[in-house]
């Protein structure tokens, strides 16, 4: 049977800590607020929201999933939450309002999973590097695509006829020199290959990490990336080091899958 439409929202990197926490100078939690209010605000319901990472900032602690808790209780549609390199993910099963979904991971450690929505397969790949210490600030910010997991994405997509990938690194590189040492995902190519083979099965691949808004087409795969509402990056062809862009505009992607096409919208709260 042919899938129905689906419109779903993507948003990242909401880097919550305690209620007053700030990230170079910008207070997380009300600019959380802000997104989440605008989003309720819509004047239709999405079928769901997926967080692709760092919902918590550096070295997450209970109060800061708790305070996420709160600002993300009664959003009025599911709620799916991938971690980031700067995520606890025992913290995040227990304490967020996470919508029903199927764990795949073979990496107990690790938080992956699918699940469908409207004839859809939805998968969401923790590509944090289960070798790494997470406990540690920056240790894993590149993140790794381990063999097990390209086996559990086959054997997921398999049978799937419309398919898309959640992950919070980007898998390939995004025409930013000091993107490519830092933050670009470890065996990300092996992963692309992969998406190439399903063809027109693939929908999109969302990730976020890169705090900024911006779209890679290879091979017929479209990547799409989702903004900060907290702290944006710059991504130009030229810079060698990171700078920050602190309190830009608080935005969300709208997806909609509808007519055998793929459309983002970018929202502004």
């Amino acid at each position: 049977m042919a899938a129905e439409p689906v419109r779903f929202i993507h948003i990242t990197d909401t880097h919550i800590g305690g209620r007053d926490y700030e990230l170079f100078g910008v207070a997380t939690a009300p600019r959380t607020e802000r997104l989440l209010a605008t989003i309720r605000s819509l004047p239709f319901e999405p079928d769901f929201v997926i967080h692709t990472g760092d919902v918590a900032t550096d070295t997450p602690q209970r109060q800061h999933y708790e305070v996420a808790a709160r600002l993300f209780r009664d959003l009025g549609c599911p709620v799916h939450f991938l971690p980031g390199n700067h995520d606890d993910a025992q913290l995040m099963r227990e304490l967020l309002p996470a919508a029903e979904s199927v764990s795949i991971d073979p990496n107990p450690a690790l938080w992956s999973f699918r699940f469908e929505t409207n004839g859809h397969l939805f998968v969401a790949l923790d590509a944090r590097d289960g070798d790494a210490d997470q406990g540690v600030p920056d240790e894993d910010i590149r993140g790794r695509v381990s063999d097990e997991q390209l086996e559990v994405l086959r054997a997921s997509f398999d049978t799937a006829d419309s398919v898309t990938l959640f992950v919070h690194f980007p898998p390939l590189d995004l025409d930013s020199p000091w993107h490519r040492p830092a933050m670009i995902l470890r065996r990300g190519r092996e992963l692309h290959a992969e998406l190439e083979i399903l063809g027109p099965r693939l929908r999109a691949v969302f990730f976020g990490h890169v705090h900024r808004s911006m779209q890679v087409v290879r091979s017929g795969v479209l990547y799409s990336a989702g903004a900060s509402p907290c702290v944006q990056f710059p991504a130009a062809p030229v810079e060698e080091e990171p700078t920050y862009q602190p309190e830009p505009t608080v935005s969300f992607s709208l997806v909609s899958y509808v007519d055998d096409q793929v459309v983002i919208k970018q929202y502004r709260a």
